[in-house]
């Protein structure tokens, strides 16, 4: 008897097969991004990351169209790899708190690579480039509990939420108290906290009459 094959199961099955190897190729890719950047590299460039990554340059820019994007992917890479959700793409203030504490209570499983990544002067010259969408996510995060603020007064909130969730801070936080990367994050988090009550707080009523 000869067996004939479901086109459509045999279509299925490459399909997955063709998204496992994508996801693969991805992988490698940002893996070669983490390895370029823990390596001391300033400037990180696609073709230093492809050489650390093992695939082409063309087929990097195949799955990032340009280093900026490239890099915005690190983050939620970096999330799932140590079993960290990913946020929202469009986040309220407590997703983004929670977000904050849950990466960085789980900060103590990343390796010396990533550890080195993420604290790479080419780190901090990379999230230059990501600026001004990490800017504008804080700002519409914040937004609702802005509308009594001045202009400048939501620049200034906006900023200091920013700062302050940073990897840089957090760092500070561990390496000037001894603190854990959970321990360090829990206080980052109350800062933000206290610093957005007091920001959007209604000033007290004083009865005076102008």
């Amino acid at each position: 008897m000869i067996h004939i094959m479901n086109k459509d199961s045999t279509r299925s099955y490459k399909s997955k097969i063709r998204n496992q190897q994508k996801q693969q190729t991805r992988a490698r890719i940002l893996e070669g991004l983490i390895q370029v950047m823990a390596e001391g590299l300033v400037d990180v460039s696609v073709p230093a990351v492809a050489q650390a990554s093992g695939v082409s340059t063309p087929t990097i820019y195949r799955y990032f169209p340009t280093k900026q994007l490239l890099v915005q992917a690190l983050p939620a890479y970096l999330a799932q790899k140590i079993g960290t959700p990913t946020m929202p793409s469009q986040p309220s203030l407590d997703d983004y708190l929670k977000m904050i504490q849950a990466f960085y209570s789980n900060a103590e499983a990343m390796d010396e690579s990533m550890r080195a990544a993420a604290m790479s002067e080419a780190a901090m010259n990379l999230r230059h480039t990501t600026r001004p969408e990490r800017l504008q996510m804080v700002e519409d995060m914040l937004l609702p509990v802005m509308t009594d603020l001045s202009a400048g007064e939501q620049e200034k909130l906006r900023n200091a939420v920013l700062v302050l969730a940073s990897s840089t801070v957090i760092r500070a936080f561990t390496d000037y108290l001894d603190l854990s990367w959970q321990e360090a994050a829990d206080h980052a988090v109350w800062a933000i906290q206290t610093l957005v009550k007091g920001a959007t707080a209604t000033p007290p009523d004083t009865g005076e009459k102008a």
